[in-house]
């Protein structure tokens, strides 16, 4: 579930240095977060089926968690470059489909 591994023990009164700094903390989050569905069963299913989606409920659950704080916390550092991560939250939670989109032809 989600705890201290993803979201880290911050509180609403935490204190940050700079913007940069509350930045590197939600990408370490999202990083972990990821690397943990990724290696776990739930995620296992995904690469037969072609999706990007949090098969159980524990895991849907800890992906909405994190998208409403990566959603918060991109606002408050005013950074619109963290909309693709955010987008990919949003796949996982809703169970979209990822595309597939050629480079080379």
């Amino acid at each position: 579930g989600i705890n201290a591994e993803y979201m880290g023990p911050d509180t609403l009164e935490d204190y940050y240095e700079s913007n940069a700094v509350r930045k590197a903390i939600l990408l370490v989050r999202y990083g972990n977060i990821l690397r943990n569905w990724l290696m776990s069963d739930d995620c296992k299913e995904n690469s037969m089926q072609n999706t990007l989606q949090a098969k159980s409920d524990q895991w849907r659950t800890d992906f909405q968690i994190m998208l409403m704080h990566f959603s918060t916390e991109r606002a408050l550092v005013q950074d619109s470059s963290l909309k693709q991560e955010e987008e990919v939250l949003k796949r996982i939670c809703t169970n979209q489909k990822k595309t597939v989109t050629k480079c080379c032809k």
